[in-house]
């Protein structure tokens, strides 16, 4: 883990309310973390269903390509502080090029959390696997005493000691693959769950 931070899960909501930003700032030819209905940060991702505990924004326009951006928010402090924030566990991202305005890339990072969510990562959150076994991290540290685990959500594991990351195989073959994770303290219990695609070795 990075800076001793734990890996962030994509959140479809969280992607939505990133893009939206990115279109709105890049529609207006501006940069603005207020958009053009007056809606900041914490409301405009209340709009979009994210109910966060915790949240942050980093906005940036004219850069031309996911690194550079990604080094300006780093060697500027408040946009730093936000990406290495303890107690983030999602993230969506946005990018919009429009060529008739000034800053022509416009670039958005949405982070959060949500109460009562403990988000399963698979490798990280990388989007396809060669291997069928593959490491999970899995939230929950200070709250869950137990955790089970399942690949089709029917037949799980039985109840173990939480452990914030384990190896897990998924079933063999091409296509794509759910790691359900039920984490448990007491009688409540937080289901989550993450995909990835197992494609073949390349030759």
């Amino acid at each position: 883990m990075a800076n001793g931070l734990s890996p962030l899960r994509r959140n479809d909501q969280l992607q939505a309310a990133a893009m939206y930003i990115a279109q709105d700032n890049a529609s207006r030819n501006l940069l603005s973390h207020t958009d053009a209905l007056g809606r900041t940060m914490g409301s405009r991702f209340r709009d979009f269903g994210y109910n966060y505990s915790i949240a942050a924004e980093n906005l940036a326009a004219g850069y031309q390509t996911p690194a550079s951006v990604l080094d300006g928010w780093m060697n500027s402090s408040g946009h730093r502080d936000n990406i290495l924030r303890d107690g983030l566990c999602e993230i969506g991202a946005g990018y919009v090029y429009a060529s008739n305005t000034t800053y022509k890339s416009f670039w958005s990072q949405a982070f959060g959390c949500r109460f009562n969510t403990y988000p399963v990562v698979i490798n990280g959150e990388a989007a396809a696997t060669t291997s069928p076994l593959v490491q999970l991290y899995i939230y929950g540290s200070g709250w869950a005493e137990q955790m089970r685990l399942s690949n089709d959500g029917v037949t799980w594991t039985e109840w173990m000691p939480y452990a914030s990351t384990m190896n897990w195989t998924i079933p063999s073959g091409q296509g794509m693959r759910t790691v359900f994770v039920e984490v448990r303290r007491g009688a409540t219990v937080y289901q989550s769950s993450d995909t990835i695609e197992l494609v073949a070795t390349s030759t």
